[in-house]
C-alpha cells in the first residue's frame, strides 16, 4: 500500500496494484500530458512533447519540461479508467531521473501501452519510445540512442 501525494484534480487516497479509489477530475483540461480520453473509455492519448525534466542554461533561465512524477500520476489515472493508452513522443531527450520515472510507470501499467515516434525520440526518450508493448516510428521520424555523459567508449 502507498501513499501518494495529493496532485491537481486527484485524490489519491490509498493505492495499490488492486486496489485503486475512485478518483476525482475537474475537467480535462486540468491535465498536463492527457490529451484525450475517447467517450467509449477505451483508449486515450498523453503526448510528450517536450524535453523530459527541466533544464537551466548557462545563464541561469530555467526551461520547464515533463515531469516524470506528475507524467506517472496521469497515467496511473489513465490506467484505472481505459485499456489502452497511446504514449506519443518528440522529445529530444532531457534527465534521465526524469525519464526512469516515466520508463517504470509505463512498464508497471495495468493498461497497454503502445508508443509512437512522432517526430524524434533521442537519448531518454527513445528509452521511453521502447518501453511501449507496441512501438511505432513515422516515416519521417529519428530515434537516436548514445552512451551516457561522461562516459569514454574507444
Amino acid at each position: 500500500m502507498v501513499h501518494i501525494q495529493t496532485y491537481l484534480a486527484f485524490e489519491y487516497l490509498l493505492i495499490n496494484k488492486k486496489n485503486l479509489k475512485k478518483i476525482s477530475m475537474k475537467k480535462l483540461n486540468s491535465f498536463k500530458y492527457i490529451q484525450n480520453i475517447a467517450d467509449n473509455k477505451e483508449e486515450a492519448t498523453i503526448l510528450l512533447y517536450q524535453q523530459i525534466g527541466d533544464t537551466e542554461d548557462e545563464n541561469g533561465n530555467i526551461s520547464t519540461g515533463i515531469n516524470g512524477n506528475e507524467f506517472a500520476l496521469e497515467l496511473l489515472y489513465l490506467a484505472s479508467i481505459v485499456k489502452i493508452i497511446h504514449v506519443r513522443i518528440n522529445s529530444i531527450g532531457g534527465r534521465v531521473l526524469e525519464g526512469f520515472s516515466i520508463i517504470s510507470s509505463i512498464l508497471n501499467s495495468n493498461a497497454k501501452i503502445i508508443t509512437y515516434n512522432d517526430g524524434i525520440a533521442a537519448s531518454i526518450s527513445a528509452l521511453i519510445l521502447m518501453c511501449g508493448k507496441e512501438r511505432y516510428a513515422m516515416d519521417y521520424s529519428l530515434t537516436m540512442i548514445h552512451n551516457p555523459a561522461g562516459e569514454n567508449v574507444d
